[in-house]
């Protein structure tokens, strides 16, 4: 069976307009890594 681990970190920054991502690493038993991020885009508010 081939092991890995996984990193993974996600959130949003609350401000208006509020911005959002997530990304991972994926690294597996033999040193490779496969990394993955997205920006999630903005989220207009009306908070002033």
């Amino acid at each position: 069976m081939k092991k890995a681990t996984l990193y993974f970190d996600g959130g949003t920054y609350p401000m208006n307009p509020g911005h959002g991502g997530a990304g991972a690493v994926l690294v597996l038993e033999n040193g490779e890594n496969l990394s993955f991020s997205q920006y999630l885009g903005e989220k207009k508010t009306n908070n002033q």
